[in-house]
């Protein structure tokens, strides 16, 4: 079990979706994208490596905050590896205070050498900020330049190196999961996380951070599937961003939802989305259990 953790939008997502191959997890350019621990399950001729992607951690204030980062901080003592992305341009610069709080809590359970560091989006840095990253990451947690992976998820860059350091690192065990199985989570909870992603990517400011997915009805039939989903928002106003002037928004998000859907389900998808408004549910903890927030 290998734990993929950092601050928001450091890439773990990203990463994950492309060491399987596959539209698994949504992403986004906005932080905060990933809600749950996922499982993303990697499986070669000699190895199966589980994949356990979580939300980034930050400061935490509402209920639904709170249980991101609880999130994040239980599945990296539980895995056996721990791979911590650090955003080459961002979090080693601004945020350095939340990354040693995030190390922190981490080595109270594991070992240093079961953490690998990782300086993701390499691609997106000159080499002399690269090599700044490096220094940092050395004098501040100890790590030799030589121990530090650095990746492009967009390009594949050192994403085998990773794999392979992975691979080294990791204890025998049993084959947990059918080779040809992806993730844990069932179809639901995968459509859902879809239709939130295409939520983050095509709105703006606040409205992603206050809406939420829960699919009410899903019909498998021989040639279609079948889909109903609620999308819940805290006010009128985000309701109105949601379903945009002449309900433009919400066709747009279903559309570009349905494309992905259709691609991780191999059929056609009939989906329909309904907005409703939940006031202040990111606070409201019955409802956040309700949501799988738990």
């Amino acid at each position: 079990f290998v734990c993929v953790v950092g601050l928001p939008n450091a890439g773990k997502s990203t990463l994950i979706n492309r060491i399987l191959d596959s539209k698994l997890l949504a992403v986004s350019e906005k932080p905060q994208t990933t809600r749950n621990n996922i499982l993303g399950i990697f499986t070669s001729k000699d190895s199966q490596v589980i994949f356990i992607d979580t939300p980034g951690y930050h400061n935490m204030e509402k209920a639904i905050n709170k249980f991101y980062v609880k999130e994040a901080v239980n599945a990296s003592k539980k895995a056996d590896i721990v791979v911590y992305l650090f955003d080459v341009k961002e979090s080693l610069t601004k945020k350095l205070a939340f990354n040693d709080e995030f190390m922190n809590e981490i080595l109270k359970s594991k070992p240093k050498g079961s953490i690998i560091p990782v300086l993701s989006k390499a691609d997106t840095a000159k080499q002399a900020d690269i090599l700044k990253a490096e220094k940092v990451l050395s004098e501040r947690y100890g790590y030799k330049t030589s121990e530090i992976v650095k990746i492009s998820s967009t390009l594949s860059l050192g994403i085998a190196q990773l794999m392979q350091l992975v691979s080294k690192k990791l204890p025998e065990g049993p084959l947990y999961y059918p080779e040809d199985e992806l993730t844990d989570r069932d179809l639901r909870f995968l459509c859902a996380e879809l239709i939130r992603e295409k939520i983050f990517v095509l709105t703006k400011e606040e409205i992603p951070y206050s809406t939420a997915v829960q699919i009410t009805k899903y019909e498998e039939k021989p040639n279609i599937h079948r889909i109903y989903a609620d999308i819940y928002v805290e006010k009128d106003s985000q309701k109105g961003i949601i379903v945009g002037e002449g309900a433009k928004m919400i066709k747009n998000i279903g559309i570009e939802a349905r494309k992905d859907i259709e691609k991780l389900t191999g059929t056609k998808v009939y989906l329909e989305l309904f907005v409703k408004v939940k006031k202040d549910w990111t606070k409201d903890e019955l409802f956040l259990k309700e949501l799988g927030y738990k």
